[in-house]
């Protein structure tokens, strides 16, 4: 995957965290799969039940390699959304 951005959501790449707010599962960084802007999706769709400030960041746990950690059905074996 590569990143891509559109205004302040993208997929994949670097969060805008601190080193020290981003997850880890046994000990190693998750990687970023999505940080969607919640003023964004706000502006889009304003009845919707979502906050409208903040935003919503993705994580995949993945090995030392990078790769995705999966279990033995190919489903992720962590992942963790902030807000």
């Amino acid at each position: 995957l590569k990143p891509a951005r559109r205004g302040r959501s993208w997929l994949y790449g670097a969060p805008d965290l601190a080193e020290s707010d981003t997850p880890t599962h046994q000990g190693r960084p998750m990687r970023l799969l999505a940080r969607i802007d919640m003023a964004e999706v706000a502006d889009l769709c304003p009845d919707g039940p979502w906050p409208a400030q903040g935003a919503l960041y993705v994580f995949i746990a993945v090995d030392d390699a990078g790769d995705v950690l999966l279990d033995a059905c190919f489903n992720p074996v962590a992942t963790r959304v902030l807000w």
